[in-house]
């Protein structure tokens, strides 16, 4: 199975670097999408005017620099206004919308550290740490520490085992489901999975991204079919895909705070589309067979957290009407507080 697997990827970087190379573009710190090439051009022409009346200290020039800086300015608010009238165009995808929505608004940053502040065990100052090497060990460490922490204080092993749980509930059903199992897909499937793919730009370990695989997708299309039957038929999931790449991206606060940043899960994009196949295989044997509780939003066409929300918010005002008291166990601290508002607001009413 692994051999497959890596015999796959190697076909797909074939492939890949054949018809879509490896290029390299050297990208200025100070480049502008936003401003066009006029405008560019005539910025220019302010600063080689601005540095010559400065040099010959001519009044006359100083009158024209200012008179250049207000065009400079007036055609880079309108070079900003054409480009984000662009990006809400009526044929642009919902995703482009919002990128063009953050970089109005200023909320789009640069969730990865360029600089942290660590302090070793036994030094009497904290050190600034820009080396990428050194900063990937300490946030490796830092994760792996919190990690161990929180399986030290969690319990595991539970009062009343899972599994028993779930024969008492299925043998109250009238009639038990019917066996699971996994089956082979089609090329007709598999092209579906792979047109619900992101195609971000975001790799895994391999350094094959969901963009690339779904442009070449056509080319190796037949190469990827067998190999996501193999790891059905074989029930095995390839060695290659299980490593991931974690990226540590800033969450809140200061940015120099190691304990201000929240891994995140690059995975092989192969591995997740074997994945997403087999999720939804199972998916929709508890839909057919009704194995999911009314009350469970997740993971389910047409659901999602404000279906959750809107049902929760309808008890609640049920039990209000009657005169009832509700009681609702928080476990996310953030989305806990949304609700604590939404309980109160009834409360009022």
């Amino acid at each position: 199975m692994d051999s497959a697997a890596n015999a796959v990827e190697n076909i797909f970087r074939s492939i890949l670097n054949h018809h879509a190379p490896m290029k390299t573009f050297h990208m200025r710190r100070n480049y502008n999408p936003r401003i066009s090439e006029d405008t560019k051009d005539l910025i220019k022409n302010r600063n080689a005017l601005q540095e010559e009346a400065t040099r010959t200290k001519s009044d006359i020039l100083k009158k024209e620099f200012n008179i250049l800086c207000k065009e400079v300015k007036k055609a880079i608010a309108e070079d900003e206004k054409e480009f984000f009238e662009r990006g809400f165009d009526d044929g642009m995808d919902s995703t482009t919308a919002w990128r063009t929505a953050n970089q109005l608004l200023g909320t789009v940053k640069n969730l990865s550290p360029t600089a942290i502040i660590h302090k070793k065990d036994g030094d009497e100052s904290p050190e600034m740490i820009t080396n990428p090497l050194k900063m990937a060990n300490i946030f490796n460490e830092y994760f792996i520490k919190k990690i161990t922490l929180l399986r030290q204080k969690t319990a595991t092993t539970a009062e009343i085992d899972p599994a028993t749980r779930l024969r008492d509930w299925l043998s109250k059903r009238e009639e038990p489901p019917p066996e699971f199992k996994i089956k082979k897909i089609n090329i007709t499937t598999l092209r579906k999975a792979i047109k619900k793919m992101k195609g971000k730009r975001v790799h895994g370990r391999d350094e094959i991204d969901s963009y690339s695989l779904k442009i070449t997708a056509p080319l190796i299309e037949d190469s990827l079919l067998h190999l996501v039957n193999l790891s059905i038929e074989n029930q095995n999931f390839a060695a290659p895909w299980k490593p991931q790449l974690i990226l540590p991206f800033h969450k809140k606060k200061e940015k120099t705070k190691v304990e201000n940043y929240r891994p995140v899960s690059h995975l092989v994009e192969v591995g997740k589309l074997v994945e997403y196949i087999v999720g939804e295989q199972i998916l929709e044997h508890f839909i057919e067979n009704d194995l999911l509780h009314p009350n469970h939003h997740g993971s389910l066409k047409n659901h999602s957290t404000a279906t959750a929300l809107i049902q929760v918010t309808d008890m609640w005002i049920e039990a209000s009407e009657k005169k009832e008291l509700s009681g609702v166990c928080m476990i996310d601290q953030s989305a806990a507080y949304y609700l604590y508002c939404a309980m109160r607001i009834l409360q009022r009413s």
